[in-house]
């Protein structure tokens, strides 16, 4: 289930909407090139997403452009400003413009983005990033579904002269301002906390059916009874995880690239069931039956008592066991490995030495 995700939009999806002008001064160059941003409209960013130059985007784009369109419409949405002041190198070739932006809060919309980047890795075995268009057509969807906060941010913007005009200097500080810190959130590896990063994944088998637990555990005669009753029993245990399966998370240590998150996991007992089945296994082995039976008798019948001890044994416990994680370089990734299938499993490993 692992897949490298790329969080970093490229500055100039952000920036596209500046004419790259140059201006008499250096407050008319930022009010004019902002005003360019609060004036966008569906055709117009259509029109730069399906221009020739628009190639420095992926190709992928144009078969998302509508969606592509209106994300960044709506990220713009309440987009306002406010020069508060100007200010000139001592050789007048460069210039400081102090601007008030308000915009969406971009914290909480990041998140979101590397949620969903997250669930999207689940779903797929590709080792390959995430597309740029499909990250923006999950922006359109947050955008569009959820409401976010408005914040009030001030940022200096730089501006360069060149033969008697001012252009402002598109670099990744502009980026970031302009976008309110979003383009910074996504890079920000450690955005996401390891508990948030284990809760998403978990999240992801909450509503899990048993044919579902069936593909992802790739359970085949778990119980190796090694009879035409094997799928019903599987089927059983598979029934009882999924309508059991919950969660709680616990305290999480991490050192460096690497964390450790407690988890208490609410799944089936296996071992009241098994021992069960071994009191039935040795009553049954007092029988003059188990004497006459044949090796298919006796395989058919011991499949029939795990059932019976299946049906009539369902209990559950909460199993407490350390979930690792690390770092990809973009997000926290949760490792789950033998013992999260084993407890999921209802302790199986320790079940089946019950039965010594």
């Amino acid at each position: 289930m692992k897949r490298r995700i790329s969080l970093t939009l490229p500055l100039f999806f952000f920036l596209f909407s500046l004419s790259g002008c140059g201006y008499a001064g250096p407050e008319k160059a930022v009010r004019e090139e902002l005003n360019l941003i609060r004036g966008m409209n569906t055709d117009t960013i259509t029109s730069f997403l399906t221009h020739e130059e628009g190639s420095l985007f992926h190709e992928d784009i144009q078969e998302n452009v509508a969606d592509i369109a209106e994300a960044i419409k709506l990220f713009y949405k309440d987009f306002k400003f406010k020069i508060l002041s100007s200010s000139l190198s001592e050789d007048g070739s460069t210039s400081t413009v102090h601007v008030q932006i308000t915009n969406l809060d971009a914290e909480q919309l990041a998140k979101d983005l590397c949620r969903g980047m997250i669930e999207s890795s689940l779903t797929s075995s590709s080792e390959t990033d995430v597309s740029l268009a499909a990250c923006l057509s999950m922006m359109q969807q947050y955008l569009t579904e959820h409401s976010y906060d408005r914040k009030t941010t001030e940022i200096d913007i730089q501006l360069t002269k060149k033969d008697e005009e001012w252009y402002l200097v598109e670099d990744a500080a502009l980026a970031d301002g302009l976008t309110g810190g979003l383009v910074a959130f996504l890079n920000d590896r450690y955005l996401l906390s390891p508990k948030e990063a284990l809760d998403i994944t978990l999240s992801h088998f909450s509503d899990f059916t048993a044919v579902q637990w069936k593909s992802y555990l790739n359970v085949n005669d778990i119980f190796q009874v090694n009879s035409d009753l094997s799928e019903k029993l599987d089927g059983l245990l598979l029934e009882q995880i999924s309508s059991l399966f919950s969660y709680q998370i616990g305290e999480s240590r991490i050192d460096g690239d690497t964390a450790e998150v407690t988890l208490y996991l609410t799944s089936l007992d296996l071992e009241p069931i098994m021992q069960t089945y071994r009191a039935s296994l040795l009553d049954y082995a007092k029988t003059t039956e188990s004497i006459r039976a044949s090796e298919d008798e006796l395989t058919q019948k011991t499949g029939e008592i795990l059932m019976e001890a299946l049906n009539t044994k369902k209990q559950s416990t909460v199993h407490t066991i350390q979930v690792p994680l690390y770092n990809n370089g973009h997000f926290w990734v949760a490792v789950l490995n033998d013992s999260f299938t084993d407890a999921l499993l209802g302790g199986i490993s320790g079940a089946v030495e019950a039965l010594d």
